[in-house]
């Protein structure tokens, strides 16, 4: 449970109506459709829930509230979105109208209760054996590792459980969007985050993903962790850190698949660097990543799993297939 001193007073009285489920272990979201549609996710499903603001002004308050405490700014007219962070690590999204058509949306994913480390999820059977041997012997030969998916996937807490292979004498640099808990427990890890434009006119200054990935060249690191790769800038400074002889072991990404992976790599590449050759590129990211893990959400029976569904690597350039996921056997071959 997270300790009652991190528990952020806003959410437990502003946020009365869901503060039971943010005390749930079980629930990994909480979708807010108005003041009186309140979902949450267990194992992986939505269900409707009885709870209920008093009325839309008590949840736009809520979310305001939120935005004064992190000195953000949210109105329907010039910041309509808010996408924070609490002190409890939980995420807060919330869309305002008219943006948001007919009520105020609001997404939190609650801080986990537990951070699963990689015997968790070898006993959940998310991967198996053979996918951990080798993540282990990549980030042991000093070669790159990607986990890709959609949003809540399970790309973080996979790559949260392979930080435990990197050796506890080395200096880990973590680079994040939002901060995510990264190698919990590493005696040397430094935890960079990306600086969020804050409330008064005076403190505008951001600082963004690859400026951050950038400055840790400087910074002595053993191992760079990137936490997702976003934009065109921050796919730039990840290849241009591994081609400068920096480890850079661990990096997430949103796509489709194992395969689109490298498309997606390819044209944030391209975005970044216009005028340099498509093919280029393209061989930019077959010569700097050796394996390439794709997670989803799979149905397991009557439940909702969270499965690495296919595991391929380069080898010379060239992409081949390890392993893929059996779902009708729920096994890998």
């Amino acid at each position: 449970m997270v300790p009652p001193e991190q528990r952020n007073p806003l959410l437990q009285y502003y946020g009365k109506p869901i503060h039971p489920f943010l005390e749930d272990p079980d629930v990994t979201e909480i979708c807010i459709n108005g003041a009186s549609n309140i979902y949450v996710e267990r194992g992986g499903r939505l269900h409707l829930t009885d709870a209920r603001f008093e009325n839309d002004a008590q949840l736009e308050e809520f979310v305001r509230q939120i935005a004064h405490h992190l000195r953000q700014d949210i109105d329907g007219d010039t910041h309509p979105i808010l996408d924070a962070r609490l002190e409890d690590g939980s995420r807060v999204n919330a869309i305002l109208p008219p943006y948001s058509v007919g009520y105020v949306a609001v997404t939190i994913r609650p801080s986990p209760k537990h951070r699963m480390s990689l015997d968790d999820l070898l006993r959940l059977h998310m991967l198996d054996e053979r996918i951990a041997r080798r993540v282990e012997q990549a980030i042991a030969d000093g070669d790159s590792v990607m986990t890709a998916g959609g949003t809540g996937s399970g790309k973080t807490t996979l790559l949260r459980a392979f930080t435990q292979f990197i050796p506890r004498d080395e200096r880990v640099l973590i680079v994040e969007d939002t901060t995510e808990g990264l190698a919990p427990g590493h005696p040397h890890a430094v935890q960079l985050e990306a600086a969020r434009r804050r409330r008064h006119a005076d403190d505008q200054l951001t600082v963004t993903m690859d400026a951050l990935i950038t400055n840790t060249l400087r910074m002595r690191g053993d191992k760079i962790i990137v936490g997702e790769v976003r934009t065109p800038e921050a796919a730039a400074a990840l290849f241009a850190a591994r081609n400068t002889g920096h480890s850079v072991p661990l990096s997430t990404v949103h796509a489709n698949s194992a395969r689109d992976t490298f498309l997606r790599l390819r044209h944030l590449l391209a975005a970044a660097n216009p005028s340099i050759p498509i093919a280029v590129h393209d061989e930019t990211v077959r010569s700097n990543l050796r394996l390439v893990l794709h997670v989803r959400k799979v149905r397991v029976g009557d439940e909702v799993r969270r499965r690495v569904t296919e595991l391929i690597e380069t080898r010379e350039g060239e992409i081949r297939e390890v392993l893929r996921y059996d779902a009708d056997a729920d096994t890998w071959h």
